[in-house]
Parts: structure tokens; C-alpha cells; sequence
């Protein structure tokens, strides 16, 4: 791993000499490493990792870390890399104390790079999922139903056995992530996409299909968390909003070009004795496996080893987020960490709402009552507005700060879309109504994961908090493909109701959260704004956490 050179590091404090070698530290750019000069160490001649981070003022700055020794005070060490990294002379004492410097303008220079390098790849990966999700809906104009042998009931189960197949794999697939690094997990995801796509295109069988579908929805659960992983190693919390918006434009991007796909390939029905809905399976899978010949070279495992970063861009890179998240100790997830975050009421409401917001996500229903491929081109404009709406609307949450006021406003919009399909008897209107469902329902999936993503800290919690997240998805995802059953066309009045209730629920649900995030970070600025330096004064047990709860983190509302 291509890490910057490590040449000496200084020792800040009053308690320790130069001359001192009971007690040193190496420091790479990702690593703390300590060693003791004991008979421990001479017995086992190894290094001892540390993951805790703290900054000497008390909170966490750039090249300032804190040694945690099993005999040694508590002390704020700098590690002092290589004239290239840091743009000074590394040799002798004078250099002691001196942080990590880089101006606004490099940091703007390398997030730039950042996004043209990841954002396309990432965006396309994270379109991969709807577009899978979705052909179903895309060849259902094109008899498959009767190929298969599908009654409408059936086909329902049809739709909804991917939400299965999704909410039973999230949580054990995210569990093992960490035994490899996202880039495998993310290529891994959409090979198999591909390959049950082509499979597909071949089904005889309505019970193989079935079973295909399942297998499907299971690929897809970790598609999703190893793109939000990518987002939170390459960026700090207050950027994460804006790559989630652009993740979600290219989502939504993806439900668009999936109807002009099967459109345009459903005109090759006959060709090679094939019908129109295996040619559209077979387009779609080649289109996958061309994504994923292009995310092998051009993803990394992190920042650290980044190809396409120069030495300083990766010191910069790692030093900006090791300062952002304010908690190095990364944390394992275990059976206490799984139970902390199960009784944790702020993951409980963050899952309620997204329950609350999956459920009416399916607006395919009230457009794709007739069975005339002409409704998917009509699809089209309801995709392009709701990515519009996703990225501005996400965009303008993220700068103000106030996702929870975002998202109160957009389920008022959803829930004026409902009222639109219940009242009105007019195909115009009724359309109308479809794209402000569209506008709001698109918004509210990037907000609320943005507002939960920026409010987890630590890894072991994130990933068990977007393994709960996703399965409420994937529960909202198998009740809404029954809420309008084929009895209740044209005009699905008993859904609407009940989606409309959903809605104002969200409301009430984001209220509540937006006033216990704020009276926490209201408690924690109390009890630390009456002392110079209020690590100092609290216990080790409350320093040593490595999630959201550190005395450090700060909720945004």
C-alpha cells in the first residue's frame, strides 16, 4: 500500500523528553501504530495498532493524534511526513508542533477530481439496481405474463419476491463487508445482476423465474451499501448530501432509459426466434457486464492507494476526512453493537419514515393500467422530472442544513399528488398528478438517506443502521406491489388513501426527529461549554466511543 514516508515524530507535552525511548510513535497517513519498549514487545516483536483519534485543543485536527499507551499519560503526538507531503523540511525539532496545512482551493481542486472519477462509475452502478428492479415492469407489455403462465395475482408475487430477496440478504451481506473491500462486493453485485438478467431472458418457467427474481433482489442489497460506502471514504458529511442527490438523478436516470430500452429493443420481437421481452432481458444484461469491465480499473479500495491521486492529493484526502469525522476507532460490529443500534430511537424513526416513504414509491401502477408498450415513453418524462427534483431539492436540503424541514415539506407535496389521483377523473390531471408524485417521492428517498448517513458515526453502527434502513425498504417495497391490486383499476382509491396517510405520518415522524436530534446536540453543547478543554473532564469510557455518540459528534437537523 502506497503510504506517504514517515521520518520522525515529536512528542508535544510536558511530561515527555526527547530523550525519552520508553515511548514512541510511528504514524502512517490511515494507521496510528504504537510501540512499547517492554518485555511485551520484545517477546512478540510486533506493532500494536491504535484507532483512537483526539486533537490537543480537544477536538480532532490534522496530524495531531493522541497515544493511549497501557502505562502512558495521554499525550498529542504529530507525525511529521516527507518534505513532498506536507511542504516543509522534516529535519530536526524546529518542525515540532506544526500541523498538516492545505488551502481551501486545493481541497476544492482535489473534491473535483474526486467527483469526475467516481460520481459517473458510482452513478451508473447505483442505476444498475432500479434498472433490474424495474425491466420487469418494462416487459410486461410484451406477453411475458403469458409466456410464463402468469395470473395478475401471481404476477404481484412476481414484483415483490426482489423486496424478499433484498431485505433477507442486506443485513448478513453488509455484515461481511468488512472482510473485503467495497470494490469486490460492487463488481461481485453487478456480475451477478447481469447474469441473472441473461438467465431471465431464457425462463420457461413461471417457478424459475420466481426464483431468479429472488436471487436478484439478494444481489442487489449490497449494490446500494457499497456505493454509500464509496461516498463516506471519499468525502466529508457536509459533502455527502450533494453525491447522494447525483447517485439518485442517475437512479432515476436509469428508470427512464430502461423504458426507452424496452421500446427500442421490443422492435426486434421475432429476430433469431426470440420475442420482444427476451431481447430486452439479453440487451440489458450486455449493458451490465460493459459496467462492470469499466469498475474494475477505475475503482480503488480508498483514498490511501488511489492511483489517480499524487502523493499530496492522498495526504490532503485522508487528513480532511480524518479531521471530518472527529472518531478514528472504526469499531467492530458485534452481537452489543447490533443491540445498541436496535434499541437506538433515532435508527428506529429513521426506518419508520423510510417504511413510511418505500410504500407509495409504486407509481408505476397508476400509469401502467394498459397493456400498450406506447406507457413507456410515457414513464420517461415521470423519471426526468423526479431526477430533477432529487437533485435540486437534495441539493438545497444539503446547504441549509435543514433535512428534516426538507423532508416535512416534500411528504405535504406527496401527499397533494394522492389527493389529485383521488379527486379528479381526467387523464390530463390525473398524469399531472403522477409527475408531482414523481417530484416528491423521488426527493424523499435521497433526503432521508442523507439525513441518516450524516448522522451515524463509526463503522460498525453505519453498517448496521443501513442494513436496518434497507430491509424497511425492502418491507415498503413488498407491501406497496399489493397496495393496488388489479380489482381496484382504473383509479386505485383505497391505495391512495392509504398512501395519503403515509405521507402525513412522514411529517409527524421527521417532526419528532428533528427535536431529539436537536435537544441532544443541545445537551452536549451545554455540558461541554463551560471549560476550556471538556475532554479532559469526561471519562475515558465516553472518549473511547466510536459512534455517533462521542461527545464530539454533532447531529444535523
Amino acid at each position: 500500500m502506497r503510504t506517504p514516508n514517515v521520518t520522525t515524530a515529536v512528542v508535544n507535552g510536558s511530561s515527555n523528553n526527547s530523550n525519552d525511548n520508553s515511548h514512541y510513535n510511528l504514524c502512517r497517513s490511515d494507521d496510528i501504530y504504537q510501540r512499547n519498549n517492554s518485555n511485551d514487545y520484545n517477546r512478540r516483536n510486533k506493532w500494536k495498532p491504535l484507532h483512537f483519534v483526539i486533537g490537543i485543543d480537544g477536538s480532532l485536527k490534522p496530524g495531531y493524534i493522541n497515544t493511549l499507551g497501557p502505562s502512558t499519560p495521554v499525550a498529542p503526538v504529530l507525525s511529521i511526513l516527507d518534505e513532498s507531503v506536507y511542504g516543509h523540511s522534516t529535519g530536526g525539532s524546529a518542525n515540532a508542533g506544526r500541523p498538516f496545512n492545505y488551502t481551501s482551493e486545493e481541497e476544492k481542486q482535489l473534491v473535483r477530481k474526486i467527483d469526475w472519477k467516481l460520481l459517473p462509475i458510482l452513478g451508473m452502478s447505483y442505476a444498475v439496481s432500479t434498472l433490474t428492479r424495474l425491466n420487469l415492469l418494462n416487459v410486461v407489455f410484451y406477453e411475458i405474463g403469458d409466456a410464463l403462465h402468469v395470473t395478475p395475482e401471481q404476477f404481484q408475487w412476481f414484483v415483490s419476491l426482489f423486496f424478499v430477496g433484498y431485505g433477507l440478504a442486506v443485513i448478513p451481506f453488509n455484515m461481511a463487508m468488512s472482510y473485503w473491500p467495497p470494490k469486490v462486493w460492487l463488481l461481485a453485485s453487478i456480475c451477478t445482476c447481469g447474469s441473472i438478467t441473461f438467465i431471465l431472458a431464457w425462463s420457461k418457467s413461471f417457478y424459475l423465474a420466481l426464483l431468479l427474481r429472488l436471487f436478484l433482489g439478494a444481489a442487489n442489497a449490497v449494490l446500494i451499501p457499497s456505493v454509500l460506502i464509496y461516498i463516506s471514504m471519499f468525502y466529508k458529511r457536509s459533502e455527502q448530501t450533494f453525491r447522494i442527490a447525483v447517485l439518485q438523478a442517475f437512479n432515476l436516470s436509469g428508470g427512464a432509459l430502461g423504458g426507452l430500452i424496452s421500446r427500442a429493443v421490443g422492435q426486434l420481437g421475432g429476430k433469431l426466434n426470440l420475442t420482444e421481452w427476451q431481447w430486452i432481458f439479453i440487451v440489458e444484461s450486455l449493458a451490465i457486464f460493459a459496467l462492470a469491465i469499466i469498475v474494475w480499473p477505475t475503482l480503488t479500495r480508498s483514498p490511501e492507494v488511489a492511483s489517480w491521486l499524487n502523493q499530496r492529493e492522498t495526504a490532503v484526502a485522508t487528513f480532511r476526512l480524518r479531521n471530518d469525522i472527529k472518531v478514528k476507532k472504526m469499531g467492530t460490529i458485534s452481537r452489543e453493537s447490533i443491540f445498541a443500534t436496535l434499541k437506538d430511537p433515532k435508527i428506529c424513526l429513521f426506518m419508520a419514515m423510510n417504511l413510511c416513504i418505500t410504500i407509495p414509491g409504486n407509481m408505476n401502477a397508476l400509469i401502467l393500467n394498459k397493456r400498450s408498450s406506447s406507457c413507456l415513453l410515457l414513464s420517461v418524462p415521470i423519471y426526468i422530472s423526479g431526477a430533477i427534483s432529487a437533485f435540486s431539492i437534495t441539493i438545497l436540503a444539503g446547504r441549509t442544513r435543514q433535512k428534516g424541514l426538507a423532508l416535512m415539506g416534500i411528504s405535504v407535496l406527496i401527499a397533494v399528488g394522492y389527493c389529485i389521483e383521488v379527486l379528479t377523473l381526467n387523464s390530463y390531471a390525473d398524469y399531472a398528478g403522477v409527475i408531482v408524485l414523481a417530484i416528491g417521492q423521488a426527493a424523499a428517498v435521497p433526503v432521508v438517506t442523507a439525513w441518516l448517513t450524516t448522522n451515524l458515526g463509526g463503522h460498525a453502527k453505519r453498517s448496521i443502521a443501513m442494513s436496518m434502513f434497507i430491509v424497511s425498504s425492502s418491507i415498503g417495497g413488498i407491501i406497496g406491489a399489493h397496495l393496488y391490486p388489479t380489482a381496484d383499476a382504473p383509479r386505485y382509491v383505497p391505495g391512495h388513501v392509504a398512501n395519503i396517510s403515509l405521507s402525513l405520518l412522514v411529517v409527524l415522524l421527521a417532526a419528532a426527529q428533528r427535536f431529539i436530534l436537536k435537544r441532544e446536540n443541545y445537551r452536549r453543547d451545554y455540558s461541554m461549554g463551560f471549560v476550556a478543554n471538556p475532554f479532559k473532564h469526561l471519562p475515558m469510557a465516553e472518549l473511547l466511543v466510536s459512534d455517533d455518540r462521542h461527545p464530539a459528534f454533532r447531529y444535523t437537523l
